[in-house]
């Protein structure tokens, strides 16, 4: 707060300026503006001298001090709070990669004589001493409780008419308030840093006398804010060039705004001797200083801070933005941001689908890259070049090929669908507002011309720049989100079409249908569309469904399936590959028992008895009626029973391997919460890592044994009761043929049920697309046109997304957590804390508030992705 000196000071100077140790930085708006180096510091303070005609002090006054008004007019302002001693809680937000910025400062009026204003703010804690020095006007045990001392300059009155406001006190008790005496004190608690940066010294005090006419006011404004970043000269010279102009601009629009306002609505109050009344200053006087604040602070990076950007401006003028643009009142003449927010945020999704595309495609080519080198250096490096170059180039060419729409072009899919989502939703929301506006005006034009010309006294007044004040309906917005999704998707299908049109892309269509499907299954659920028992096992039959369909075709037509997958269930399987061709040879009848076959067929089986040690006339087609069950064992046991049970065994010792690291991933991903709950109860943590993991192991292990034990149980026990009941006899092709291998296909889906409940829902929608994939190929090839086939996959792809990406904007309780996590960070949308009819660990750690951040929740949908890939492949 000035003194009775400096008041004097700075009045004088409005006619005589005092600039010897001051540079003029610029003229703008009827203003000089100075600034000075501050002594042993890379720091600058500012004044600025100046007039305006228009704006009357007290107008002036108001303005600088109601918050409440400041939302309508400064767009970059976050919001403020009252806390206790009168210290106000500032928060303003800047231009994006920047963080927020928060104040705690203090405010105080004086006005020494009528429509003379003395506004000073500054923040507790930290003032500046003569030589530049930082000093502390607190005792303090930790950043978050200190001891404010008050400031000596406070502690002598400048004059007997001083009023002194204080905030959050009534105008009664602001007028006989007394100074604060020498040695008393305040105890405040500053709350911890949040996502803010916060601002630690800045101080401003503004000195504002009526003009000879009365109509308008000098003005001496004085300003420094230390930001604490390490900025370069010409970001902090550009940043305030171009912030202070627009601040003098921004905030005389403003108080000529409010003077509009007032004497639209002079009929229903009249001024008083009082400076006016704003929706937040009831109380007078003091309750506008509790409201009112100039500290919009300049923009300034710490880099220990601001997680977004390397630098920013510092040192801008007092109360200034980041920009001149966003200090407009919101009035007719307000200029408009270059670059909307909306616009900014849906260039970040582009950016974030891009990047979650290219770790998709890069990943684990670069994972097989490194593997390659670290097991077989030799195999892995052409001959005659350098290990270490090689595989730099195998990186670097994994890396380039990843950019490439040609190659994988999962990227530009999730850019365009997702990116391109984003961008049409602003220009159709922004399209839809005008529209509307644009229906107002023409009906507010007709009613004028009713009137005869005459302008309504009550009624607001709508013009071409009142876009941002058309508020559009919910169901409305629904609309345009499902439009938009839908516009995106089927150009981001046609574009893989177009740029890759030898690489299949219905496995992403397929994928984007199941999960549209699932909405709609918990909508079907919630609103209790089917019997109760759907909601518990129609995952169940789900995934009973998809396995049939994708181990039928992995026994037949393994082309059908896409090459991973199908490679991983031959993996897993351990069957010999000419036992396979066996099935299929029966299949199609080139294969008879009790007859001559053709050479290429008729050892098939006779090298593979010779191998595992069996009489090679077990395998001998012409020699055998039937397949011998000891050759479909592969020698491992004569019975059926103990082959089983020797499969059962060898799947749980192969996925144990696969699962044990699985469930240690939220070790590796969180380990301060693994360690902690690790220590609090160490043998609860191991035994349910490890149940966990045998029971996802006897899952896979069940799931291979069973699908075994049906070929055994046809070919050795159905078959045989059926020829008693019905006294027929059939033939060694019929026994062999399909009907074994289908029902093995049918049973080892049932090994789901070893599965917790909320894991098989999972579990079925990852299988379900691979199973609508070999359908797909079987039902649609050679069938129709390629156009024909493509429009319909890109209609398919474009309605599924638009339900998945509306559900996920309006109704994310009909999500899954997993597609939440990874789908919501990349839309910026906050992964929801409740689900319907679901209670997984991962949306119980969200409804205990410890779900994971953005990146973390990225990962955990991935690894479950993993798992479920791991959980539901074996045969």
């Amino acid at each position: 707060m000035l003194s009775d000196q400096q008041f004097q000071d700075c009045l004088a100077e409005l006619t005589t300026p005092k600039v010897e140790d001051w540079e003029l930085f610029l003229e703008s708006h009827g203003f000089r503006i100075y600034r000075k180096n501050l002594p042993n510091t890379a720091l600058y303070e500012y004044k600025a001298l100046g007039h305006y005609p228009d704006v009357p002090s007290k107008l002036l006054a108001d303005v600088f001090t109601d918050l409440e008004y400041r939302k309508t007019w400064d767009k970059n302002m976050v919001g403020f709070k009252r806390l206790d001693h009168g210290v106000i809680h500032y928060t303003t937000k800047f231009p994006w990669p920047l963080s927020p910025r928060e104040y705690f400062y203090e405010l105080t009026v004086h006005e020494p004589k009528e429509n003379h204003f003395c506004v000073s703010s500054q923040t507790v804690g930290k003032t500046r001493a003569a030589d530049g020095t930082l000093q502390n006007l607190y005792s303090t045990n930790n950043y978050k409780s200190m001891v404010t001392l008050v400031p000596s300059s406070m502690t002598s009155s400048p004059s007997s008419s001083t009023l002194l406001s204080v905030p959050g006190t009534s105008g009664a008790a602001a007028s006989t308030l007394s100074l604060p005496t020498p040695g008393s004190h305040k105890v405040f608690k500053l709350p911890a840093v949040n996502k803010s940066v916060r601002v630690e010294e800045y101080r401003q005090d503004v000195v504002m006398v009526p003009s000879e006419d009365g109509k308008g006011c000098y003005v001496w404004f004085g300003y420094f804010d230390d930001p604490k970043g390490h900025i370069p000269s010409s970001i902090v010279n550009w940043a305030t060039k171009s912030g202070i102009p627009g601040f003098l601009k921004g905030i005389q629009e403003a108080c000529l705004s409010r003077a509009a306002t007032q004497r639209r609505t002079s009929s229903s109050s009249s001024p008083t001797r009082d400076r006016p009344s704003t929706p937040d200053s009831a109380h007078g006087p003091a309750h506008s200083a509790a409201n009112g604040s100039l500290s919009t602070p300049s923009v300034h990076n710490d880099p220990s801070q601001d997680s977004h950007a390397p630098s920013s401006p510092k040192n801008q003028a007092p109360g200034t933005p980041a920009s001149a643009k966003d200090t407009r009142p919101r009035a007719k003449t307000r200029a408009r941001p270059l670059v909307s927010s909306e616009l900014v945020r849906a260039f970040r999704v582009c950016i974030r689908a891009y990047g979650v595309g290219y770790v998709f495609a890069t990943a684990p080519k670069l994972v097989k890259t490194l593997i390659a080198f670290i097991t077989n250096p030799r195999k892995a490096t052409p001959n005659g070049h350098n290990p270490l170059a090689a595989f730099v180039r195998a990186l670097l060419t994994v890396l380039k090929d990843g950019t490439s729409s040609r190659r994988d072009g999962m990227s530009m899919l999730l850019m365009i669908s997702l990116g391109g989502y984003k961008l049409l939703e602003v220009f159709l929301n922004r399209g839809m507002k005008k529209a509307i506006l644009a229906q107002h005006i023409q009906q507010q034009e007709q009613e004028q011309r009713q009137r005869d010309g005459k302008q309504s006294e009550t009624q607001e007044t709508w013009t071409r720049s009142d876009v941002h004040k058309i508020e559009l309906s919910s169901d409305l917005q629904q609309r345009i989100t499902m439009m938009a999704s839908f516009l995106s998707s089927a150009a981001a299908i046609v574009f893989m079409h177009r740029h890759r049109p030898q690489h299949a892309t219905i496995d992403y269509s397929l994928f984007a249908v199941v999960r549209a499907l699932d909405v709609f299954g918990h909508v079907a659920v919630k609103n209790q569309w089917g019997p109760s028992w759907l909601g518990s096992y129609g995952a169940v039959a789900v995934f009973v469904f998809a396995c049939t369909e994708i181990m039928f075709s992995w026994l037949y037509e393994p082309a059908r399936l896409p090459g991973p997958y199908a490679f991983w269930i031959t993996r897993m399987a351990r069957m010999d590959k000419r036992l396979l061709e066996t099935l299929r040879g029966v299949k199609t009848n080139a294969i008879q028992f009790g007859q001559k076959n053709p050479p290429e067929v008729s050892n098939l089986l006779i090298g593979l008895c010779e191998d595992i040690g069996l009489d090679p006339r077990l395998g001998d087609f012409e020699l055998q009626k039937r397949l011998s069950c000891q050759v479909v064992h592969q020698g491992i046991a004569t019975s059926c029973e103990a082959h089983t049970a020797y499969r059962w065994i060898q799947g749980f010792m192969i996925s144990t391997g696969i699962y044990l690291p699985v469930h240690l991933l939220p070790a590796l991903l969180s380990p301060k919460a693994f360690l902690r709950r690790l220590q609090d109860n160490p043998i609860t943590t191991i035994t349910s890592t490890l149940l966990a993991t045998a029971r996802s192991s006897a899952f896979l292990a069940s799931y291979i044994a069973l699908i075994w034990y049906g070929i055994c149980a046809w070919r050795s026990k159905v078959m045989p009761l059926t020829m008693r009941l019905t006294g027929r006899r059939y033939t060694s092709n019929t026994i062999d043929n399909i009907y074994g291998p289908l029902l093995g296909s049918f049973m080892c889906g049932f090994s789901v049920l070893v599965e917790k409940p909320h894991r098989r829902a999972e579990m079925a929608l990852y299988v379900l697309p691979r199973a609508m994939y070999s359908m797909w190929s079987r039902v649609m090839s050679g069938r129709l046109s390629r156009r024909v086939e493509a429009t319909g996959e890109a209609l398919m792809f474009a309605v599924s997304m638009s339900v998945l990406l509306t559900g996920m904007m309006w109704k994310k309780e009909m999500v899954r957590p997993s597609m939440q996590g990874l789908l919501g960070w990349m839309l910026e949308v906050r992964k929801s804390k409740r689900r319907h009819g679901h209670t997984d660990g991962t949306s119980e750690m969200a409804m205990n508030g410890k779900g994971l951040k953005p990146a973390a929740e990225a990962k955990d949908a991935l690894s479950s992705i993993d798992t479920t890939d791991k959980a539901s492949n074996g045969v």
